[in-house]
């Protein structure tokens, strides 16, 4: 949601300052994006449904960290600057995007189901509640994100520029990964 909310804005005057495409190609950055996100969404459930959760977030958050190394491209890492570098980066960020949205569903309706002790099917009104309200709250954090992202980009945007930013959000990427590695508690239940 970050790179749509914040960098939708700024990409656009950047690729065109820097590569001096038109309208068409620009437009292919970000529908590359939003492709690679349907086509995971779809498939990620089918070929990784045995993964732990842990794993899968892991590694959609490194996705990310590799989009935003790409989508500078990294100058801390002497990448080239070129609009291909860019398009790819595109096509990594939908696992990114999608993952986290696939999972969070999931775990907290997991983890109230473990909390509360719901036998699934046993009240089909409380289930369509909760998933209603798990909705609810995948939605409001969603929208939450697009709120902060872009006056946290812009101020890194003007600060250090466009390429340095991506480096930033990588790096931060990167820690957030190795936490989430670390301390990421999975479906386990909770001890009352």
């Amino acid at each position: 949601m970050f790179q749509t909310t914040f960098f939708t804005s700024y990409l656009s005057l950047y690729v065109k300052e820097q590569f001096n495409v038109n309208s068409g190609m620009l437009g292919m950055l970000y529908s590359l994006t939003a492709l690679s996100y349907v086509v995971c969404c779809v498939l990620a459930p089918m070929f990784l449904g045995s993964v732990p959760p842990r794993i899968q977030l892991s590694s959609s958050i490194w996705s990310l960290m590799i989009t935003f190394i790409l989508f500078g491209p990294s100058p801390t890492l002497g990448l080239p600057n070129k609009y291909w570098i860019m398009c790819i980066s595109s096509i990594f960020s939908g696992y990114g995007f999608c993952m986290p949205s696939i999972l969070f569903t999931r775990v907290v309706k997991d983890r109230l189901t473990l909390k509360y002790k719901i036998v699934e099917g046993s009240n089909d009104a409380l289930e369509k509640r909760l998933n209603d309200l798990n909705s609810l709250a995948f939605l409001v954090a969603q929208t939450f994100g697009t709120l902060i992202a872009p006056l946290i980009g812009a101020l890194t945007y003007e600060w250090k520029g466009h390429r340095l930013t991506c480096d930033i959000f990588a790096v931060s990427y990167l820690v957030i990964s190795i936490l989430m590695t670390v301390f990421y508690t999975g479906f386990k239940p909770y001890e009352d």
